[in-house]
């Protein structure tokens, strides 16, 4: 049984929430009013981080259709976008879909994970960094890596947001780099609970 990015990170914080969340989704709590509010801001302000690249190419296929989102990335990814929003990648038995990917260089990407809190936390240095270990070994080559979030100077005056001045971003290059090593050991043991072995 493979992984996502968002099993990943449930398995760093305890790998029995892993194994519920992937064999007993029956015996979670259903998602109160505020838990979906919060969904529903971050899928607002990801949809907000988009106007930052308005040349970018949108991946658009549901979270379920793996083999449909993996075909449509390849192809965006011949055309050489400027920016690939939601592309999906697999390697090692991970899958992910990346924010934002930002071409900087000839097959070269700066990758942004986007996040409605206003600053960066210790854990998001595994959702950043499975993601950028995937891409790797899928053949890209990942110059920073980045986690996107509010910028809490940011005053809202009404109307629309500005993009540019509502979100910042903090590298995580360095701590992503550090934790790499560690996640094919990580994985190989996620993905061993989950089978049983």
């Amino acid at each position: 049984m493979g992984l996502s990015k968002s099993r990943f990170t449930k398995g760093m914080q305890c790998h029995k929430a892993l194994w519920l969340f992937t064999h007993r989704k029956d015996l979670a709590e259903p998602v109160d009013a505020a838990t979906q509010k919060r969904f529903d801001d971050g899928t607002a302000l990801g949809r907000a981080a988009l106007d930052l690249y308005p040349d970018g190419v949108e991946v658009t296929e549901k979270f379920y259709q793996y083999d449909e989102s993996l075909a449509t990335t390849q192809q965006v990814l011949s055309d050489d976008p400027p920016a690939i929003f939601e592309g999906a990648f697999i390697a090692d038995g991970v899958f992910v879909r990346p924010d934002i990917l930002v071409r900087v260089g000839d097959g070269e990407y700066d990758l942004y994970e986007v996040k409605s809190g206003t600053k960066a936390k210790d854990y998001h240095v595994w959702d950043v960094g499975i993601q950028t270990y995937v891409l790797e070994k899928a053949g890209l080559s990942i110059r920073r890596s980045y986690l996107m979030h509010v910028d809490n100077q940011y005053v809202y005056a009404g109307g629309d947001y500005v993009a540019d001045e509502l979100l910042t971003a903090t590298d995580l290059t360095q701590e992503v780099r550090e934790f790499i090593p560690k996640i094919p050991g990580l994985v190989a043991a996620m993905i061993a609970m989950l089978a049983g072995e």
